[in-house]
This record gives structure tokens, sequence and C-alpha cells, in this order.
């Protein structure tokens, strides 16, 4: 998600210019949309069995307080590490977009 903001950020969107769309893009999304709809309804309805089902080991597995507990627990330095320096690259984006907004309108 903050390396979405920093794109967002420090892109430019608001300077470029519309593009125009070729005639071949939409009916080639369209086609692919409704290959991609019939291959779910295959796959969830009429095969329900090709999906793999969780044992009762690993039921706990992924849940919000295993990952919780992991990341807290055995990673907690790491991650202190990274929350602060994603906070200073945060920080850094915004003084960056903020100095160059201020030279545009002088």
């Amino acid at each position: 998600m903050v390396l979405f903001l920093f794109v967002i950020m420090l892109l430019g969107a608001e300077q470029l210019r519309a593009h125009t769309t070729l005639a071949w893009q939409q009916p080639v999304a369209l086609i692919l949309a409704a290959i991609l709809m019939v291959e779910a309804v295959y796959v969830l309805f009429i095969r329900p069995g090709v999906l793999p089902q969780a044992s009762a080991a690993e039921a706990g597995f992924g849940s919000p307080q295993a990952v919780g507990l992991t990341l807290f627990n055995s990673y907690l330095l790491p991650f202190e590490v990274t929350s602060v320096l994603l906070l200073v690259a945060m920080i850094g984006a915004i003084v960056l977009t903020h100095k160059r907004e201020r030279r545009r309108r002088t």
C-alpha cells in the first residue's frame, strides 16, 4: 500500500495528458473477462473438488492471530526497522512533492 502511495505522489499524474485507447482493446478485454468468468464458474461449481481443502492441522496457519504472534515475537526488530524506514520515505516523498508544487506556483 505504501508503494502505491509513493507511485501516486511522485508520478505526477496530473501533468499527464489523456491518451486515446486503441479500438481493439475493449473487445479483447471483454472476451478475456468472459473467459475468466466461465473458468471461475467451472472451478467453483462444476468441479468443486479441484480446489485444495484445508486440513485440521493447517487451520491456524495464516490466521490473523498466528501472523500477529509471529510478527511481533520472532520478527519484532525487522518489523520496527521497516516501519521507521517507510515512515522516513513517506515524509521524504511528501517533502519532495511539496517543493515541486511550490516551484510550479511561483
